[in-house]
This record gives C-alpha cells, structure tokens and sequence, in this order.
C-alpha cells in the first residue's frame, strides 16, 4: 500500500505551489546536490570523507518514464546520508535504487520530490520553515490515513499482511526520521503512536505474546530494527513505556551472535550505537520490574563486567566507549567540537547527562548539544531534551540528591504533556 501520488499532489497544492518547479532542470546528477556548507565553521572541514555523494550521484540509467531534468533534485538523498547516518556508506547503493526506484514510478515520485525538497531544505539551513514544515505534516497525515485504512482490513492472507505492514511502516518510519531532526519531541511521538499497530501487525507473535526482541534485532528486514531500537532508546530518555512488552533475553553468547552479523543486520551505521547496547539496556530496564533487582550488587557487578567483555566491530575492551561516568565525560572533553560527532554523541550524552552531578559536566553538556544546530532550534527533539535536562539538573540540585529514573519521566512530561 503506497502512498497516492494524485491524492497527496492534490492535498498539497494549496501547501506548496509549484514544488515541482523546485527541481533543477539541468541533468548534471553530480553538482546539483546542495549540502550544508555550514555544517561546520571550519572552512577546511570536510563533510563527506568517504565521497558517498559521488557513490550516490554516480548517474543511472534512467527508467522511461523518469524526467531526467527532475532526478539530479531527488538525488538530496545523498547530503541526507551524509548529514544524519552515522556510516553513509552502509546504505548508499540501496538508497541509491530505491530513490531511482521511487521516482520511476507515479505512485510514489510526488512524495519523493516532496521528501527531496524537505531535506533540501534542511541540508541548507539544518532547520525547516513554514512550507517545508507543512509538507512535512500533510506527508504524515497521509501516511496516518494509510495506516489507518491498513488496520481496518482484516487480513487475509497472514505472509502478504506482514509484507504489506513493513511497506507500511517503511513510509512511516521515513516521515519519522525527517521529524526528529527538524520538529518537536510530541509530534514524533504521535508518529510512533501511528507506527506502533503496524509494526505489531508485522510481527509473528500472535497477540497478546510479548515480542521476541533478540529475533527482531536479528531480522533481516530494517524497519522492523528501526522500530524496536527507536522504542528502547525513547524509553531510556525519556522514562516513558515501551510500546509492547518485549521478551528480553540477554547474554554474552548473544551478543556475540549480534558481533558476527552486524555486517548483516546490525543498525550500529545508522544510529552509531551497536545492536549490543540495545540488548542491554533493554534487558536493565526489564530489571526494573524485578523486585530487588537494584540493590542486588553481585548482579550490578555482572553486568559491569559484561560490558567490557562485548565485543563491536570499531571498539577495543579498552575504549572509552566501554566506561561510564566519568570516563564518558573525558572522551566528550576529548572529541573536538563538531556536528558530526555530536550529532551522533546525542544519545549517549543525553543518557549520561541525566546522571552527572558536576556543573563543569553539565557546562560542557550544554555546550555540546546546543552547538548542533537541529538541537539550538527551539521546537525541535534535541531542543526539548536540552529543557528535560536541564528540568532535571534544577530539581536535584534544589533538592540536594543524585537524579533517578522517575526524573526523566517528569521532565518529559513537564517539556511535552505526555
């Protein structure tokens, strides 16, 4: 189930008139992509080391039916990559196809320019404006439709309703991930409300089962990944439940498992972080419904050993990733300041800044976040956590104590009234 091109056209002209007449009309695919040439200050800097714009740009053979003066637009994909993937090389031939793919066809090649001209945008200024910003919400309101319509037929057969829901839930997530970076915390969360039935309806469990999540982060489909990692991510910054209860098993045998097919399925190039930390996390917090399970120190001392006993494809046992505290905030002060690293320092220096106590620790987690520009703009992800960090920070110092858990949770709802 795509996405019309004719209802969405006709939906958004009152939007964006001529949107379409953004494309460039000159079919040089590899000068047309427009990057954020002030990603960084350094005039020296180089934001595509690996030259994924040159893989990415490289020109295709065009399908028939594509205007080949339309495609080289498309082709912003590439600075998409570039910009908001933590290793752009692991996907640049498929995100090449499927760009190509998508705009070969009229079902899907409106939503594609549209998309196209979102990030566009964002790669020039690292924010979006007024139109950008309603195309973006009349793209979620028409994947919304579309999940809506899908959970209201019953399915029929049981492997074609799974496939039909991971096309689903691929639109949705795409929506999603542009949201994070260029709106705020509660509308992703309402992306994730509408995403959630469909990625339950993906799964194999039958309901009312918890989800295998080991299974899951081994499955070869990527949206599926997404998924889960986005819910045990949102769910340790911010305090909020998953979405589904989730059978977590944990152990050094699998996540060696997961270090041997990280080449495979492993999401560490998207979101930076290894499937590994995912497992873990996730199984801590299911700790938390255990009675007794925080004071238990021979159990805290097994998992501190574990973590230095995991294995990830760029980290010696010695690395500082491995540590906590303050050795968290030595490699922070020991990474130079720059948005590609910060940007996908953001997680982890969230997670970390929540448990600091030292102000010199929170001046230079300030200073960190906010020196990302997607995080500077108010209204956006990154500016939200920056005001639950600091709701946090301000409530244990007035009340003399080291924060909890349940301070997230407050600072989320006191930031987005969830």
């Amino acid at each position: 189930m795509e996405t019309s091109c004719t209802s969405l056209d006709a939906e958004l002209t009152v939007v964006a008139p001529q949107i379409c007449g953004m494309v460039p009309t000159t079919p040089d695919l590899t000068l047309q992509v427009s990057t954020a040439n002030n990603l960084e200050d350094d005039e020296d800097y180089d934001d595509d080391p690996e030259g994924v714009r040159n893989l990415l740009c490289l020109a295709p053979t065009l399908h028939k039916n594509v205007r080949d003066n339309s495609l080289p637009f498309v082709l912003q994909y590439s600075g998409w990559a570039i910009a908001r993937v933590f290793d752009p090389l692991k996907l640049v031939d498929a995100m090449r196809d499927q760009v190509i793919q998508y705009f070969s066809s009229e079902d899907t090649r409106i939503r594609t320019i549209l998309i196209a001209n979102v990030m566009n945008k964002f790669l020039k200024s690292l924010t979006i404006d007024g139109i950008e910003r309603s195309i973006l919400d009349k793209l979620a309101l028409t994947v919304r439709r579309n999940g809506i319509h899908f959970m209201a037929t019953l399915p029929s057969d049981p492997a074609l309703d799974r496939e039909n829901a991971m096309r689903i839930l691929d639109s949705m997530l795409e929506i999603f991930s542009l949201r994070t970076v260029t709106q705020s915390m509660a509308t992703c969360f309402q992306s994730l409300d509408d995403a959630a039935p469909i990625f339950r309806r993906a799964c194999i469990e039958p309901l009312g089962q918890p989800i295998d999540l080991s299974s899951i982060l081994l499955n070869p489909n990527l949206n599926l990944r997404h998924f889960v990692t986005t819910d045990i991510v949102t769910t340790v910054t911010t305090g909020l439940p998953t979405y589904f209860q989730y059978k977590v098993s944990f152990s050094l045998e699998l996540c060696e498992q997961m270090y041997r097919m990280q080449d495979k399925v492993g999401l560490q190039w998207l979101h930076g972080f290894p499937d590994q930390f995912i497992m873990l996390i996730a199984w801590i917090n299911s700790l938390r419904e255990t009675p007794g399970a925080s004071e238990d120190t021979k159990l805290i001392e097994w998992i501190e050993k574990a973590i230095q006993q995991i294995r990830f494809a760029t980290s010696r046992p010695s690395d500082p990733l491995l540590r906590i505290g303050r050795g968290f905030m030595r490699l922070v002060r020991g990474v130079v300041q720059a948005r590609t690293p910060d940007a996908f320092l953001f997680t982890p220096i969230v997670v970390a800044g929540f448990a600091t106590i030292e102000e010199s620790d929170r001046n230079v987690i300030r200073q960190r976040i906010l020196g990302v520009r997607e995080c500077a703009e108010p209204g956006t992800v990154g500016n939200n956590f920056m005001l639950m960090l600091e709701d946090v920070w301000t409530r244990t110092r007035d009340e003399g104590r080291v924060a909890v858990w349940s301070d997230s949770r407050l600072a989320t709802f006191r930031v987005t009234g969830r």
